[in-house]
């Protein structure tokens, strides 16, 4: 079986031409058992519309064989009210993800959402909300679809919340001169740099060990 991602770039695979940037999901392998394959279609910049209307979504599930479990991580791009190439309004894309899911479904995959994951926006050094109704709204979809639900977004924020300032050791924080894709430093406090995605996947990992689908698929603590 396999597991198949589709999101934006927080999901997306990064090579050397972006490191350190990695998405969260490059990392999960280390969390499962050698027999499952994880197949990666999220891509950069995208909301659950333009991944849609791009055929991205289309392509993706030409791999979906029954009993595959597709996680489905869009929301960073479907809030941007200021670019209708992606903006989607919360109940429009609660719509458009059971719309994703039915899909899923109708190849005998299994759908599996899982909300963004928190920003490392701070204010009067306190970690702040960013995402809104975006995540309810799919906490919803998964309701509708009978579909398991991660709340990446407040499981995240929690974690970060406990020391703010040490958390931008897992974003793409650093300054000048340190990677050589980046010369002139980068101060992103969206995007998972290595250990950021490590950091990540082993809270998904977590959450899908306490899932009946996905349980069996975790490596046991001696596995790790």
């Amino acid at each position: 079986m396999k597991i198949i991602g589709i999101g934006d770039s927080i999901m997306q695979m990064n090579y050397l031409d972006t490191y350190p940037q990695e998405g969260w999901l490059q990392e999960l392998h280390n969390y499962l058992k050698e027999d499952i394959e994880v197949l990666n279609f999220a891509t950069n910049g995208r909301s659950s519309k333009s991944f849609i209307d791009e055929g991205r979504l289309d392509e993706a599930l030409k791999h979906v064989r029954k009993g595959d479990i597709v996680l489905i991580s869009f929301g960073h791009n479907d809030e941007k009210i200021e670019d209708p190439t992606r903006y989607l309004s919360p109940k429009d894309y609660e719509e458009n993800l059971v719309n994703i899911s039915k899909k899923i479904r109708d190849l005998g995959g299994l759908s599996l959402f899982i909300s963004s994951l928190s920003r490392l926006k701070v204010k009067d050094g306190k970690l702040i909300e960013t995402h809104g109704e975006y995540p309810s709204h799919m906490e919803k979809a998964a309701s509708r679809t009978s579909s398991p639900f991660i709340p990446l977004d407040k499981i995240s924020f929690l974690e970060f919340s406990k020391n703010p300032k040490e958390s931008e050791k897992h974003f793409m924080i650093f300054s000048d001169g340190v990677f050589k894709n980046y010369p002139e430093g980068k101060d992103d406090h969206t995007h998972l740099n290595v250990s950021g995605a490590r950091y990540v996947a082993s809270l998904v990992a977590k959450e899908l060990k306490k899932i009946d689908i996905t349980k069996d698929l975790i490596k046991g603590e001696k596995e790790s």
